[in-house]
């Protein structure tokens, strides 16, 4: 199995992200890994992810994005299609509220394993959790672009955001952050999953609230 893995640049004012130092870690690990980093900018989003899976012919997309105020790992449940940006991107553009594709479904389900990955991460002994939103802004943007790409190419795609890394949060003092050590083996261990279990496990998730 080919895995497309994906990683943004740093945003929001941060000088790092690790979900690109998390890329840069793992390309150099697993031969079947493919990567490719995906500037924060909403009008190229697209192109991008389009031109890096043309470049590898993936089975599956594993998108990794950071999500600074959440105390662990967050596999991605859905994406829906809605921009509604916070804080402008990197070119300075915040649109306030329009669809991620025009004429597509209102939401997307990840296809991934995502219940056999997040136990997997909690195997190590790692914090992970399901997530039932990936927000609105690019993270959610990608999820839903990648899902739709799979859509039409049958293949696999999900996303799974990232806590601040702890250099992030010196100033920070309210946020929680987690080992690049520990992040890495936590995405690693996401895709072995991956690799290992074409048809999720049975496991129950949710949010009362």
């Amino acid at each position: 199995m080919n895995i497309l893995l994906t990683g943004f640049e740093p945003f929001g004012g941060e000088t790092i992200n690790p979900a690109q130092q998390i890329i840069e870690a793992i390309s150099h690990k697993h031969e079947a890994v493919s990567t490719a980093l995906i500037p924060c900018e909403f009008a190229s989003l697209r192109s991008n992810l389009q031109r890096a899976v043309a470049l590898t012919s993936p089975d599956a997309i594993l998108c990794l994005g950071q999500a600074g105020s959440r105390p662990a790992i967050s596999i991605e449940r859905v994406a829906i299609n809605l921009i509604a940006a916070p804080i402008p991107d990197n070119l300075g553009y915040q649109p306030a509220e329009q669809a991620v594709v025009e004429a597509a479904p209102a939401a997307y389900f990840s296809n991934l394993p995502v219940k056999a990955m997040t136990k997997a991460i909690l195997d190590l002994g790692i914090p992970a959790t399901l997530s039932y939103t990936a927000g609105t802004y690019l993270c959610n943007q990608l999820m839903f672009e990648a899902l739709h790409l799979a859509a039409k190419r049958d293949l696999q795609a999900g996303f799974i955001h990232l806590p601040y890394l702890p250099e992030q949060v010196l100033n920070k003092p309210k946020f929680p952050s987690m080992a690049l050590n520990l992040q890495i083996q936590a995405v690693q261990a996401a895709i072995q999953a991956i690799v290992d279990k074409p048809v999720d496990i049975e496991a129950i998730h949710g949010s009362t609230h």
